[in-house]
């Protein structure tokens, strides 16, 4: 993987200046020497010798321009392998050969030290401490020829020199011709293979060579014709005489412009003239050059911008062949659009085998662009971590990133992405980390190599990571090597200078039990070996353990605590290593133990072919042959083909040899897959691997092929009973090989991990960002170039492949594997939308497919799921993200989206019951979609899902009349598609329960997985309790609604079934209020008027004398706490007792100032009452309302409380924990009276065992969202009319403020007079009830009652009274009392909370500022100077009959705050209990809150 990371860098090159001609700044191409330290790049008539770090030009040849008219200009150039010369071709017949002196010894580009000492240098980073030899360029040799030199192959002494007439040349660098060795192209003989092929010749004269290049471990020159051709020149002697050739064509490659070779996977890449890149290898069988891949340019974003794109105009393969970049030409706008803005430079980056890792264009819309500017050439950089792009307007460098796995094949099973530039190491954070981040993808670990080390060693080679917890770097440059601690971020460098530029990292790095490992060549004493450098110690090699080698490593890789090599000899050793601890002070050494040594060179052509070598583990079987502890198997890729070696147990013979080569013996090797790049495996050993459950994923081989996709080589494992059985006899070496399957699959990223645990590819991409934009522009000599060079962020992605492995098991009838499989990862949160991807791909390609497909794979995908939970919404889904043309084709096998809507309503899946109606109102009727809302509808009030019930009332009101008649979008499911007719016939009706089971038998086999948990309700008979709830009042069943359909000859006019459709609707509705209301669930009342726009106000005035009467006000009174989570009051028995004495024994005159003395006795209590009562005005959920300080629980204890409830079973709970909102939807179900059709919060029944568990506690008011939905409650019912309802919400909400202030004679008058004795039979139920239930509402009942009673009184005198009689006023006082008369009464309380009433009529009333209330308002105040009443609220009759609307908006979303709509699958939170305030040494009196004067007031 080799990405851009930062940006693109242009180097100004002198001599072109924007005075010169166009011509003068166009870079023609640029090339690197053999090590990559310096490049030379040409112009038309001038070299520049660039520096590869720091990026100088070291010196520049220009030529005459009579020189240049002469023998013409420049074009190509070539390096000498030892960068001593150089060869120029030129637009004439003439070769120029150039004299290169580098002098080390003389630097340039020193820095002078000011004078000035505050301007010198003190930071040692300012200091260019790398070298800047001197160059010199003097011309040697010019070649003249007999026709223009097209291309030049650089050879050791030589130079192959193709001219454009046909004729090929050897030219010495010293300019000598070796005419023996020329040759004409005419007299190669061409075949198409190197055994059968009959050779023929190209007659025609002008074909001649085009590029050409040296490919010795392939065997010979590959170049390219000017016809479009390609072929290898091979020769048996190494010298190619010209009586010795035969050139291979390139099989069906006819539009060749330009070739590369990859030496280590030996392939041949072609660049077309239609833009696309063809790779070749040689056909090891007959030599015959084939078609590995052929591919072309993808873009994500902009695909249009291929238009614009021309052939290919160079490719170049990096040194090490783990990539090629190529440029492309740009075409000119085409005479139809010839304003069209020019594009950037084509530019990309492929990775061995064709898969695409970068593009330039991408992104490229949002760069703009003028002038025109294109690459003309491309090279890569030191260790691949830049390009050098020769183009139009001069010479740019791009900065790579590569992959840590490139050049060290130790980092490709690692969990973690990290990637290495030529100075720095990306590590991505943990996963448990990112998950914290605003954009975990973009958020990387750099870790920057210190600049001593890093200056003096540019630039990194390899890297190592600590693959157990990514705690230790270790990079190693051109010498020596550091480590980092990632915890700290301290780099760690040699100490002595010496060691470290005395040791050449050769064959990798690793991290091991707290050592670095190191494969290295020490240059002083001319050694190979392995060192181990501890972590914890300084990095000196007196504290390392060294094991020499014979030969140079050239890679490494670790597996536990076992180290395999492979070295230039073709050899495999495997090495056992073992930490031996020394006495105390001294440090720990490494034993080496050689396990295994395995001579490959059979199988591999070259050392430098093989990519990457592995140990793992992959026969199950305990008998097998091992190399050594768990290691049973080496994976070695050569050349992209990938090899398994394994040992073989050997016969007990009767003499055994000593030689070596008996000690051990290999199977025949195995090729497992070709095309190979990258190979993972989990390397976390068997035991705990099947500790997660996923043995056929974590022991699984996974394979990268590049442009040809993954692959998974998986163990099929029957189960763990059955897997355990499988045996270990002496011929089962390589029976594991027939328990495994290959599975290819594709990905649309590159992928750099492979998380096989959590099913997921993780890679990264480079995303541009263009700072400039249009303020950065130059002049150039085009005009305004504006210079937008994007800067690269890299970000990691990712992509989950389950569902292409189960697709795979499936079509290969492996549905068993497939479950087992699937049933691992139910855990994943992605599961579902990995059944999603898996339908919606096979149904895009069955559907869309134009031929019949004989064994469709769509209905044993669909029996497949339904093994899972989530069958019903996944197909939902799916249809919803599916065109509508191919809906028929998947309900023909899922069956009819009607029947799958009826399933949903018995397994209670509303939502994926909505989804399901979209889906019919594009295949039915607007009338049979009516049905089906309706249905869902009333199954949604039934539940509470209120916003689901919102949608479908919206849903239906939305409903255009001129659709009604309008047939649907889609046909009906009655033809089946053609690739799912054998499907249907053979399973007709798929979601009856017993086709489901024949069917499952037949796909899946006997196969039962225990490991799925799957409630499949909808694929059985509903029974019992699992049928759809019987509510009350309800017409009609859910279930059997949804199944009718109109069959009407003369269809009513569209307008008439809107009314129609509008009339049901509000029947609905209403017979759902009724329910609600004869249910006692007035909270989900509230809700139901609140989110579905209900006229609920209007509704109750109408039944306010029929359903609205409450009949048991006591099971009333108890639903509501439940309801709405509102603690009950505890008092005392002492408490009670004083307070009835002190009651009783009051001569109350029949009037309101007794109403006074009451309310002052039961209302106070219940807010925190200071000397100087501080008022807090708040907005409720219905109209604006004063709230009294005390009135909101401020104490966070106090803020999740909870009232006692009744169960289903009539016994009453008292929750503790938890708390009831609209958001809980178990809290929201109420059950009906005397019916157990619900699940209840309360039932009828007086046990009140419960309250038990919560004596001895202060029951405070509720939280603040119970306190603003009952005031909003209270609104609507004292505004309908409902006299019940208001006198218990007034009750419960101890507001006997609202009481003495609305419910008046005058009130129930209105309402009716008979309310009044109905609410006196109400107050006696509730005396009889708090008697035996709850003794805590017996002082508030009583003060209730008391008002009732002069109600009663008040009308009866009004009745009989002659005239009008001046109403009495009502004039109460407060009597002070001392602290020593409180404290004297017993619980220093009660006599200090009763008023005395001093006079009736208020002539006589003492003088005093009234009572105020606990909500602010003052009763019997001072009277104003015109004779009215000094109070904060309206009168009676005023205060009755107004009520206040909701003003603003933000008033109104105080109902959606209050009535909060439940959540899926909802917990309570924010549990709490009571009491948190009362201190043990105080007695509990009813609504008791202590303040921090330690004064108390009781209700």
């Amino acid at each position: 993987m080799f990405l851009p990371d930062r940006y693109e860098s242009s180097i100004r090159l002198p001599g072109c200046s924007s005075d010169d001609d166009v011509n003068s700044k166009r870079i023609y191409c640029v090339v690197g020497n053999r090590d990559r330290t310096l490049y030379a790049a040409v112009a038309s008539s001038i070299i520049y010798i660039c520096l590869a770090n720091p990026q100088l030009v070291l010196c520049m040849y220009r030529r005459s321009k009579a020189d240049v008219k002469e023998k013409g200009e420049y074009r190509l150039l070539y390096w000498r392998h030892d960068s001593s010369a150089i060869c120029t071709t030129t637009s004439k017949n003439c070769l120029l050969i150039y004299r290169v002196e580098v002098s080390s010894d003389k630097q340039c580009y020193n820095l002078v030290e000011p004078r000035d000492e505050h301007l010198r240098r003190t930071s040692q980073e300012l200091f260019i401490k790398e070298k800047r030899p001197t160059t010199s360029i003097s011309l040697s040799v010019v070649a003249r020829l007999d026709s223009t030199a097209a291309c030049v192959v650089p050879m050791r002494e030589e130079l192959f020199v193709c001219l454009r007439d046909g004729w090929m040349h050897r030219i010495l660098w010293d300019g000598t011709v070796e005419e023996e060795f020329s040759f004409h192209l005419s007299e190669v003989p061409f075949a198409v293979d190197q055994l059968q092929s009959k050779p023929e010749h190209i007659r025609d004269r002008s074909v001649h060579v085009v590029d050409i290049v040296y490919t010795p471990l392939i065997g010979g020159f590959c170049f390219v014709l000017s016809n479009g051709k390609a072929a290898l020149l091979t020769s048996p002697s190494p010298r190619f005489p010209p009586k010795q050739l035969l050139a291979v064509w390139a099989l069906q490659l006819n539009d060749a412009v330009c070739s590369a070779a990859n030496h280590k996977f030996r392939l041949i890449i072609f660049g077309c003239q239609n833009g696309e890149i063809a790779a070749y290898h040689l056909d090891d069988s007959n030599g015959a050059l084939t078609c590995a891949y052929r591919i072309g340019l993808r873009i994500k974003d902009g695909p249009e911008l291929l238009n614009r794109v021309g052939g290919v105009c160079h490719v170049d393969c990096f040194a090490q062949g783990w990539a090629f970049a190529a440029v492309w030409t740009a075409l000119p706008p085409s005479e139809g659009s010839p304003s069209a803005a020019p594009t950037a430079p084509v530019l990309a980056i492929f990775s061995p085998f064709g898969a695409q890792m970068w593009c330039s264009l991408e992104c490229c819309t949002d760069r703009e662009i003028e002038g025109t500017n294109a690459y003309r050439w491309v090279d890569w950089g030191p260790e691949g971590f830049s390009l050098w792009l020769a183009a139009n307007n001069g010479l740019s460098i791009l900065s790579l990133s590569r992959a840590i796995s490139v050049c060290n094949p130790n980092m490709e099973n690692f969990e973690n992405i990290v990637l290495l530039s030529s100075n720095r190491v990306y590590l991505s954070p943990a996963k448990e980390k990112e998950r914290w981040a605003s954009a975990p993808h973009n958020v990387w670990n750099i870790f920057s190599v210190p600049n001593d080390y890093i200056s003096l060693n540019w630039p990194l080679r390899m890297a190592a990571v600590d693959r157990e917890n990514a705690r230790w770097i270790a990079a190693a440059g051109t010498r020596g090597f550091v480590h980092c601690n990632t915890a700290t971020g301290k780099w760690r460098l040699f100490g002595n200078e010496s060691q470290e530029r005395d040791m050449l990292v050769t064959g990798g790095l690793a991290i091991w039990r707290g050592f670095v490992v190191v494969a290295c060549y020490d240059i002083d004493r001319d050694r190979e070996e392995l060192r181990f450098y501890p972590l914890d110690r300084q990095l000196d090699n007196q504290y390392c353990s060294r094991h020499d080698t014979d030969s140079r490593v050239l890679m490494l890789s670790r597996r536990g605590d076992n180290l395999i090599t492979f070295d230039l000899d073709a050899r495999i050793f495997i090495y056992g290593l073992e930490v031996k601890e020394r006495s105390r002070g001294a440090h720990d050494h490494v034993l080496v133990e050689r396990c295994a040594e395995i001579r490959v060179s059979d199988l591999v052509p070259h050392p430098a072919c093989v990519a990457s070598i592995q140990m793992t583990s992959l026969n199950h079987d305990s008998a097998a042959a091992k190399f050594c502890d768990s290691v049973d198997t080496v994976l070695i890729n050569v050349s992209g083909r990938l090899i398994m070696l394994s040992p073989v147990r050997r016969e007990a013979t009767g003499t055994e040899s000593d030689d070596d080569d008996d000690h051990f013996q290999l199977n025949q090797p195995m090729l497992i897959a070709s095309y190979v790049e990258h190979v993972w495996h989990d390397v976390i050993e068997r035991a705990m691997s099947t500790a997660h459950n996923k043995p056929h994923l974590t022991q699984a081989l996974w394979i990268n092929c590049g442009a040809k996709g993954m692959k998974v080589w998986m163990p099929l494992f029957l189960g763990d009973g059955r897997r355990s059985s499988i045996g270990g006899t002496v011929d089962s070496n390589r029976s594991f090989i027939n328990k495994r399957i290959m599975l290819p699959f594709d990905l649309d990223i590159c992928p750099l991990v492979i998380c096989s645990r959590d099913c997921l590819a993780l890679g990264v991409e480079s995303s541009p960002t263009f700072p400039g934009g249009a303020s950065s522009s130059t002049s150039t000599a085009l005009g305004t170039h504006r210079s937008s060079n994007p800067l690269y962020n890299l970000h990691r992605n990712s992509e989950v492949f389950l569902h292409h492995l189960l697709r795979q098991l499936l079509k290969r009838n492996l549905g068993v594997y497939a479950l087992e499989i699937a049933a691992t990862c139910t855990h994943l949160p992605y599961f579902g939308h990995v059944l999603e991807l898996l339908l919606h791909s096979v149904l895009e390609e069955e559907a869309t497919s134009s031929e019949p497909i004989p064994d469709p794979l769509l209905p044993r995908v669909v029996a497949f799921m339904q093994e899972f939970p989530d069958f019903l919404q996944t197909v939902a889904h799916c249809a919803r993200k599916t065109e509508l043309a191919l809906w028929h084709a998947l309900f023909a096998v899922t069956s009819h989206p009607r029947e799958l809507f009826e399933m949903c309503i018995r397994d209670g899946q509303l939502e994926t019951a909505a989804s399901f109606l979209i889906v019919l109102q594009n295949m039915e009727s607007s009338i049979a979609s009516r049905e089906h809302a309706a249905v869902l509808l009333e199954e949604a009030l039934m539940k509470r899902r209120w916003l689901i019930a919102r949608d479908i009332v919206r849903f239906l009101r939305a409903i255009d009349p001129a659709d009604i008649d309008s047939p649907p979008r889609t046909p009906p499911c009655q033809k089946p598609h053609q690739n799912v007719v054998s499907a249907v016939s053979r399973r007709s009706t798929l979601v009856s329960p017993k086709d489901t089971e024949e069917t499952d038998s037949f796909v899946f086999g006997s196969y039962t997985p225990g490991i799925i948990a799957r409630p499949r309700q909808s694929h059985s008979e509903s029974t019992g309790g699992c049928g759809p709830v019987a509510r009350k009042d309800s017409n009609a069943a859910p279930a059997k609604k949804a199944s009718k359909t109109q069959s009407v000859d003369s269809p009513p006019s569209p307008n008439t079934l809107v009314a129609s459709m509008h009339t049901h609707l509000d029947d609905i509705l209403n017979r759902h209020a009724t329910h609600l209301l004869e249910d006692y669930s007035i909270r989900d009342l509230g809700a139901f008027a609140a989110h579905l726009e209900f006229n609920v106000v209007a509704w109750l005035s109408e039944v306010r004398n029929s359903l609205a009467r409450v009949n048991d006000f006591g099971l009333a009174l108890m639903r509501l706490h439940a309801q709405f989570k509102w603690p009950y009051p505890l008092v005392s028995q002492t408490v009670v007792d004083q307070l009835a004495k002190r009651i009783e024994g009051m001569r109350s005159s029949q009037s309101c100032a007794s109403l006074a003395s009451m309310q002052s006795a039961s209302t106070t209590g219940s807010r925190l009452s200071s000397p100087q009562t501080e008022k807090r005005s708040s907005v409720c959920t219905y109209g604006p309302v004063e709230f009294n300080e005390g009135a909101v629980v401020t104490d966070p204890l106090q803020k999740g409380r909870n009232s006692s409830s009744v169960s289903a079973d009539e016994t009453l709970e008292i929750p503790l924990t938890g708390r009831c909102a609209f958001d809980d939807a178990e809290c929201a179900q109420p059950a009906s009276p005397g019916s157990h059709s619900y699940d209840t919060i309360s039932n009828s029944g007086s046990d009140w065992e419960g309250l038990e568990r919560i004596c001895g506690e202060a029951a405070a008011r509720g939280t603040q969202e119970s306190e603003l939905e009952l005031k909003f409650m209270l609104d609507l019912m004292y505004e309908a009319g409902c006299v019940d309802w208001t006198f218990l919400l007034c009750l419960l909400r101890r507001d006997f403020s609202f009481l003495t202030k609305h419910v008046t004679a005058e009130f129930l008058r209105r309402c009716g007079e008979s309310n009044v004795d109905r609410l006196k039979n109400g107050a006696e139920q509730l005396t009889q009830w708090a008697d035996s239930s709850c003794f805590g509402y017996r002082t508030l009942i009583f003060a209730f009652e008391r008002h009732l009673h002069l109600l009663s009184e008040t009308m009866t005198s009004e009745k009989s009274s002659i005239g009008g009689l001046s109403k009495r006023k009502v004039v109460a006082v407060n009597v002070k009392t001392s602290d020593s008369e409180v404290h004297g009464r017993p619980n220093g309380v009660v006599g200090a909370l009763l008023p005395k009433v001093l006079s009736v009529d208020g002539e006589n009333a003492n003088r005093n500022d009234g009572i105020v209330m606990s909500n602010g308002d003052v009763l019997g105040g001072r009277p104003n100077s015109d004779g009215t009443a000094n109070s904060r609220g309206e009168g009676m009759a005023e205060a009755m009959t107004t009520h206040i609307r909701l003003q603003t908006p933000a008033e109104s979303k105080l109902v959606t705050r209050a009535f909060t709509p439940p959540k899926e699958n909802g917990n309570a939170s924010d549990q709490g209990h009571f009491g948190g305030n009362i201190r043990p040494d105080m007695e509990v009196v009813s609504h008791i809150n202590v303040d921090q004067r330690e004064q108390c007031v009781v209700m």
